[in-house]
């Protein structure tokens, strides 16, 4: 039996070895952030966007589609039919991206395009057995700070059910009564999140409700109030989330001076800025692109320095 002893040494020493290293990448594992953990994207970003603005998905394409796309994320734009003149080109720019869907039932025109395409692309992910713990909807005119957003709603949220995470919007008209007798509140339209509950639930009403009257980002709300189904929805703030202008005295500066007002509808990008919106022009666009690198937002010195100021 002394033979064996030095073998017996060996797999000893290999079990060891094997048990720390198990101890050092369970210590690892449980530093990482529960968005890290997952092994498929957990975050579904869904950009509305028409046929004839191509020029502006690969801007977004380049820009955070890009620098985010470590982050767990899943990133599509959602069309609906085109006219036939846009077929060929649709199919070519998603034959080379593959991140293109179209809802072929529904004709590319103001009315669907206002009504039911979010809830549409709901009932879509649902059929094809697709599921993520979030579901964002936002517009090709929007820029989304990902990282930020990420650890400033998505990491305390994760656990949440029935949420919505959005500008918050009110509807003051419901049968003539007050508000706060029979009113709803709705996430608004430039950038809202769902979590994966509300999702289903929402698809659900809609097959029961099949409202197409509305706005896209009222009909949400809705839908649940009129079914009587409670939600939730955790504010965007102005400084957060905002339509974007100029600062004072500009036409086209990005980044706010000191007599620009953060907390307004309609502002510069300032500090904290995860969702400027209504970036309609090109230029204003890539100015904004260059504020934000692969961890969000640049400091405020580099802020500074890219505004001209």
């Amino acid at each position: 039996m002394p033979a064996l002893k030095p073998l017996l040494r060996v797999v000893a020493a290999v079990g060891l070895f094997f048990l720390l290293l198990s101890f050092i990448y369970r210590f690892e594992y449980d530093g990482l952030m529960p968005y890290e953990r997952a092994a498929k994207p957990f975050w579904l970003i869904a950009t509305m966007s028409m046929a004839k603005e191509q020029r502006r998905r690969n801007m977004i394409r380049t820009t955070w589609h890009t620098l985010y796309k470590d982050y767990g994320i899943k990133t599509i734009f959602v069309l609906n039919n085109p006219t036939n003149v846009y077929w060929p080109l649709i199919e070519h720019e998603n034959a080379t991206y593959g991140d293109i869907i179209v809802h072929e039932h529904l004709v590319e025109e103001p009315g669907p395009n206002k009504t039911i395409k979010s809830v549409e692309l709901y009932k879509r992910l649902i059929r094809e057995g697709q599921q993520f713990k979030f579901v964002s909807k936002t517009d090709d005119d929007s820029w989304i700070d990902v990282p930020n957003f990420i650890q400033t709603f998505l990491i305390p949220l994760w656990d949440a059910e029935r949420t919505f995470i959005a500008r918050q919007l009110v509807n003051s008209d419901v049968n003539d009564q007050s508000l706060w007798e029979t009113g709803y509140r709705w996430p608004g339209g430039q950038f809202y999140t769902l979590t994966w509950d509300l999702v289903e639930l929402v698809a659900k009403l809609h097959d029961a409700n099949f409202i197409t009257d509305d706005h896209e980002d009222r009909i949400h709300a809705r839908l649940l109030y009129e079914a009587g189904e409670g939600y939730d929805i955790v504010r965007l703030e102005n400084q957060e989330a905002f339509d974007w202008g100029p600062a004072k005295g500009t036409e086209e500066d990005v980044v706010a001076g000191e007599n620009d007002d953060l907390t307004k509808w309609v502002h510069p990008v300032g500090p904290g800025a995860i969702n400027p919106h209504k970036l309609k022009k090109d230029s204003v666009y890539m100015k904004v692109a260059a504020l934000y690198d692969e961890y969000g937002q640049k400091t405020p010195i580099d802020v500074g320095k890219l505004s001209g100021h």
